[in-house]
């Protein structure tokens, strides 16, 4: 059977799906054979109106898949296994940062100091001048 390189909605629901469950476009084009090839997939996103939009939301959705996995592996790890569980966790934890990073990335906070107080408050006095019209 020969891959689909028509695109219709089913074949896009059925991705969205796939990915969005926490697949890679490339891992589910290259295992699956009723998928189009990768590249006939990127190609759709970029020719499809709205399917990137709606391809960016599945891959939200995966990275609450994945970061539901981070337990699923640190709980079945084990002295065999613990850095092979470390990879496949840090790998998880850094897709979800770049995904959603206003959930999962790192928090950053800017300090407005100075050492040396060049970048010290200025306190600004206005002075009001009453004139006396009597």
């Amino acid at each position: 059977m020969a891959r689909p390189t028509i695109y219709s909605e089913e074949l896009e629901d059925k991705m969205l799906e796939e990915i969005a469950s926490g697949r890679s476009v490339i891992s589910l084009c290259r295992e699956e054979k009723w998928t189009p090839n990768a590249d006939t997939w990127y190609r759709w996103m970029y020719k499809i109106d709205g399917l990137s939009d709606r391809y960016t939301r599945a891959k939200s959705i995966s990275s609450e898949f994945h970061a539901d996995q981070i337990l699923a592996i640190a709980d079945s790890a084990d002295n065999q296994n613990y850095q092979v569980a470390r990879l496949q966790i840090d790998s998880r934890k850094w897709v979800a940062s770049k995904l959603v990073p206003q959930k999962y990335g790192e928090k950053t906070q800017i300090d407005h100091t100075s050492s040396d107080e060049t970048m010290k408050p200025t306190t600004i006095q206005l002075v009001a001048k009453v004139n006396d019209a009597n």
